[in-house]
């Protein structure tokens, strides 16, 4: 069996350059070879640690959150709750969990759980995690009817096209085959038209990442919740603003490595920029609120108070427990690197938690 890697050079051979999205797309998802067709990328064994598995906290929180703002969003009406790319589940189970102990009859409202998910390696874990479960990899499917949808950690690991601006004009960046028959980054022969989304005035070099799928992810969520109702919440890595030239990474057993360093069981991730986010939502009459530090959001939804309950109830865990709110609070892990958006109805003007 050929291997990802001397797939890719022959397609690449016959047909000429790849788009960074094609080439990554390929990696991370092909059925058989790709990235998450592999067992065990989650958790210390693996690549990298969500937030989920970090804590319970963490969805506990979110669960608050979707429950202090259900005035906003249900109105005692049946709603479907909805999570992106929710590897194995962890943090819906912590979500219906945290909800039915909260409030049965917003427990007893949820008919549906919704997973969009394009591996079929947690398959069989998610299921089984409600009574009536739906696994798609197409958005187009999301119930009809109030959508409560999470996304944490998902965009990331979208692939992008990347555009580099120089001269004056903008250029597409490739994978191409060196002499060596080694894979290489360069740029488009022939310039590339700027659609609405392109920054205006752009330093030379300057990259922009765009995904006509995340435009279209975004429009779908936003045409569902202007039609039924509901409300979109992000947690993930952010673009910032000195990210000028471009956020692809590749990380290997939580170290970085060089992009095309093992092909296929190495995680490959973009980091979402947030304020194209906010540009969709505008642009498909939505609001959006944030985005701001998850370490904030997290304080705000209550995460101190809920850790000291805990210590009460659990004095011997105190030690675990502390590190687990410095990894989701502190700026030096996830606190000041994720950020959070949410998305509304147009109508909603105000949402616990964003400060608002």
């Amino acid at each position: 069996m050929p291997s990802i890697e001397n797939i890719l050079k022959d397609r690449v051979k016959r047909l000429g350059p790849m788009s960074i999205k094609d080439f990554f797309n390929y990696v991370l998802y092909d059925k058989s070879k790709g990235y998450y067709a592999k067992k065990n990328i989650i958790g210390k064994k693996g690549d990298f640690i969500t937030a989920p598995e970090t804590s319970q906290l963490f969805g506990e929180m979110i669960a608050l959150w979707i429950f202090l703002n259900s005035n906003k969003i249900y109105h005692n009406k049946n709603i479907n709750l909805c999570e992106l790319g929710p590897g194995k589940g962890t943090l819906m189970k912590d979500l219906l969990r945290t909800i039915k102990k909260m409030n049965k009859d917003f427990y007893s409202k949820i008919i549906k759980v919704f997973f969009l998910d394009a591996s079929l390696s947690f398959y069989n874990k998610l299921e089984n995690i409600f009574s009536k479960t739906i696994i798609e990899d197409d958005i187009g499917k999301l119930p009809k009817g109030i959508n409560i949808i999470i996304a944490n950690e998902f965009f990331d690991a979208i692939p992008v096209n990347q555009y580099v601006f120089r001269n004056n004009n903008w250029y597409e960046k490739l994978v191409y085959l060196n002499k060596k028959k080694e894979f290489q980054f360069g740029l488009s022969k022939k310039e590339i038209v700027p659609n609405l989304f392109f920054p205006n005035n752009p330093k030379q070099n300057q990259v922009f990442e765009f995904s006509v799928y995340i435009v279209n992810l975004l429009k779908t969520m936003c045409n569902t919740i202007k039609k039924y109702g509901g409300i979109i919440l992000i947690i993930d890595y952010a673009k910032k603003d000195k990210d000028l030239y471009g956020t692809l990474s590749a990380i290997k057993e939580h170290k970085h490595v060089k992009p095309f360093h093992k092909l296929g069981k190495s995680d490959i991730s973009f980091k979402p920029d947030f304020g194209l986010i906010a540009k969709i939502a505008i642009n498909n009459d939505c609001n959006f609120h944030g985005p701001i530090s998850q370490s904030i959001f997290l304080q705000n939804m209550g995460i101190k108070y809920r850790f000291e309950s805990l210590i009460k109830a659990n004095p011997s865990l105190k030690k675990s427990l502390l590190l687990q709110v410095q990894r989701l609070t502190d700026n030096k892990h996830m606190g000041e690197i994720f950020k959070v958006i949410s998305i509304s109805n147009i109508k909603e003007k105000n949402l616990i938690g964003f400060n608002e």
